[in-house]
């Protein structure tokens, strides 16, 4: 028989996902005791894998439907009993038919169903299904499968009247493709728009005719009101167009249950597993190559994470242990977390085997904070444990962190001895777009993604003092920071000789230093695209986003360049903890409107510690057509912006019912405007130059803005 591949793709995604359900279903039945509900749910999954795979001509997947579908039959209505051995069976047999189905159309697998007769206890005579033979195409319609109920004939109406269209990923990527143009034109347009403001000033100085200077104002002002709802529009479309490659992660975190039961009980452990953020979406790229990583990360976590009940019980534990799969949204990223409670990690050991191994030598070793030893567990080859049957707590964890480094990611490990351990994977939500700040070195553009940068400044001579060596030092924030002059580490030549410098302040993790640099051009996201042959020190590039001009500008991997920078003996400043605030803000939405991206990220990356939600708007226009669209919780604005300013923004939203409860703070350097808010119910000024991560957090929390 000949298969539509586009029918056959959607079977097999739908037969995994009735797979992954039978197995939870079962999971909980194994430790519930069953039930006719958990017994009438499974009979219903298997039933419709079994019409469809009638439908197709997959006979030995359907007869194995058929015969889960006899069982749970039975069982619903009481007339057999499940015995603990029959779960390991079915688990048996679903994984079969789960193989099955993975190696369609190619191979048509033939179900051994020997042990699967309901009601002898899966025990009687041989019976193996064998594949179908090549039938030929024939008009005739397909015969009803006579065991459809009148309900499940009313279910399958009411479900055709869903609309789902099935579009193929490559048409997808092709459209993002094609949108990563607007940023490029944007900044075209941005270039014109700033020639012609030059043009306008050069005939001001000829002929100062105010009447010919005040049209070529009002045209310059349409053109920048164009370009401004030309780029809100075309950030819209991206926003929309790449959103369309989010998936939900229950996608792959309905696979564990199963996973975490098979190691558990093989191993001879009791696990309580829990699963939170099943809804979060992140990009199906990412996701795909996600799953491997969870997969080794749980099964270490079970293996070598966890006690044994006994060893628990004696040490005052409860006999079950307990594993947490965790995801939720942080800005514009999605962090994952899998934690146990078990052993933690043995550094001690950790820090023997890096000393082993070279990574450290034997004199240094003590002196290093355990925060600074156990990132050794990435280390190629690395591992403090024996190999097992399904893990080594450490083997392959190597291949863990260069994935996460290939999907533009971050991973951190918190453990503490006989407390536990928790592994912490920060991705960003749509792999093809992220923001990265692009400037200059030389006569060359580079870029770094701007979730790692914290400050963009420039900074004074007198404020930078030198340390003997080849980078100098400049204090901000109680830190003494590391300046690194990026020309000069690249070999692109001399440092630039201006006396004040453009710095990038960058962190990573809990690491910070400063990048010097010849001018920060601007700060977008952008389409990264991979790019092949990079060589030297320039393996630290992750891709490149292209230009205006369609130049590749090279984006530059943060992990990559910090352990550059520690290999060359630079120093790397280790980040002081700042105070701790312990409100819960839950699921809040803040919208910043502001167009310097300097001021908003800085404002944006204080709000994203405290797991806010943040939405952003350029002028007061962006901002209204935002409140338009979303629920939003407070808002943080300036005064002096394009288009509409601040304060015609606030008098929209105190004029709107909607809107006029929704808290405001107004963050200007014009102190002139204080009275102004204040008598338009706006109570909440900062000003620019006094502004601190503190005064912001505390006036949130002070005046219970959230």
């Amino acid at each position: 028989m000949s298969f539509d591949p586009q029918i056959v793709e959607i079977f097999k995604k739908a037969a995994a996902k009735c797979v992954t359900q039978v197995n939870n279903l079962l999971l909980e039945a194994e430790k519930e005791g069953g039930g006719s509900e958990i017994y009438k749910a499974i009979k219903g999954e298997v039933h419709t894998l079994k019409g469809d795979a009638r439908m197709l001509g997959f006979e030995s997947i359907s007869v194995a439907a058929h015969k889960l579908e006899d069982l749970f039959g039975l069982l619903e209505k009481e007339e057999a009993k499940a015995d603990p051995a029959m779960f390991s069976r079915v688990f048996d047999l679903l994984d079969a038919i789960d193989n099955a189905v993975g190696k369609l159309p190619d191979e048509l697998v033939s179900i051994d169903l020997s042990s699967f007769t309901p009601g002898e206890g899966f025990k009687g005579e041989e019976q193996a299904i064998n594949p179908p033979v090549e039938k030929k195409e024939t008009k005739t319609p397909a015969k009803k499968d006579e065991s459809l109920t009148e309900s499940d004939s009313k279910k399958d109406k009411k479900e055709k009247k869903i609309e789902i269209l099935n579009i193929n990923m490559k048409k997808i990527d092709s459209l993002i493709g094609i949108s990563s143009a607007f940023p490029r034109y944007s900044n075209r347009f941005l270039y014109i728009l700033d020639k012609l403001q030059g043009i306008r000033k050069d005939i001001a100085a000829e002929n100062p005719d105010q009447d010919t200077i005040g049209e070529i104002d009002a045209i310059l002002r349409d053109f920048s009101h164009e370009l401004a709802f030309y780029e809100l529009a075309a950030k819209q479309f991206q926003d929309k167009i790449t959103k369309l490659k989010l998936v939900p992660l229950s996608s792959i975190f309905d696979l564990f249950p199963r996973l975490v039961r098979d190691v558990a009980e093989n191993t001879h452990k009791k696990i309580n597993f829990i699963i939170e953020g099943r809804d979060v979406e992140l990009d199906i790229g990412v996701v795909e190559k996600l799953k491997s990583i969870l997969i080794h990360i749980l099964r270490n976590a079970v293996d070598h994470g966890c006690e044994p009940p006994a060893e628990r019980k004696k040490a005052g534990k409860p006999e079950n242990a307990r594993i947490v799969l965790k995801a939720f949204n942080k800005g514009d990223n999605v962090v994952i977390e899998i934690g146990d409670d078990g052993y933690g990690l043995d550094v001690a050991a950790i820090r023997e085997k890096a000393v082993e191994k070279g990574l450290i030598n034997k004199e240094k070793a003590p002196e290093l904070p355990d925060d600074q030893i156990i990132p050794f567990i990435f280390e190629s080859g690395f591992s403090t444990k024996d190999v097992g049957v399904f893990s080594g707590r450490g083997v392959g964890m190597d291949v863990v962190a260069t994935t996460v480094k290939e999907m533009n990611g971050e991973i951190t490990v918190k453990t503490l001895k006989n407390k536990g351990t928790i592994f912490s994977i920060s991705l960003p939500l749509i792999s093809s777009y992220i923001p990265v700040t692009v400037f200059s070195l030389g006569n060359n553009l580079y870029a770094l993604p701007s979730a790692y940068i914290k400050y963009a400044i420039r900074v004074k001579e007198n404020e930078m003092f030198d340390t003997g060596k080849q980078w100098k030092v400049m204090n901000i924030e109680d830190m003494e920071i590391s300046l690194i002059d990026l020309r000069v580490f690249f070999n692109f030549g001399n440092p630039a000789d201006d006396k004040n410098k453009n710095v990038i302040i960058v962190i990573y993790q809990d690491e910070v230093t400063g990048f010097i640099v010849n001018e920060i051009i601007f700060e977008k996201k952008m389409l990264i695209r991979k790019v092949a042959g990079m060589k030297g020190k320039l393996d630290t590039i992750i891709g490149a986003v292209l230009s205006g001009k369609e130049k590749a500008i090279p984006v530059l991997n943060v992990l990559s360049l910090f352990r550059l920078l520690k290999n060359g003996q630079a120093t790397i400043t280790r980040i002081k903890k700042v105070h701790d605030y312990s409100k819960d803000f839950g699921t809040k939405k803040v919208l910043l409107v502001e167009n310097s991206l300097v001021t908003r990220n800085l404002e944006k990356k204080i709000l994203i510690k405290h797991n806010l939600i943040i939405l952003e708007a350029g002028n007061g226009k962006e901002a209204v057509q935002l409140l338009e669209q979303e629920e939003i919780n407070m808002v943080i604005t300036d005064i002096e912006m394009p288009v509409m300013n601040g304060v015609e923004l606030i008098a929209f939203m105190k004029e709107n019912d909607r809107y006029k409860k929704i808290p405001i703070v107004v963050i200007s350097s014009y102190k002139t405007y204080i009275d102004k808010v204040g008598s338009m119910g706006v109570n909440y000024f900062i000003d620019k130059s006094e502004f601190s991560e503190e005064l912001l957090m505390n006036t949130i929390i002070k005046e219970n803005l959230l």
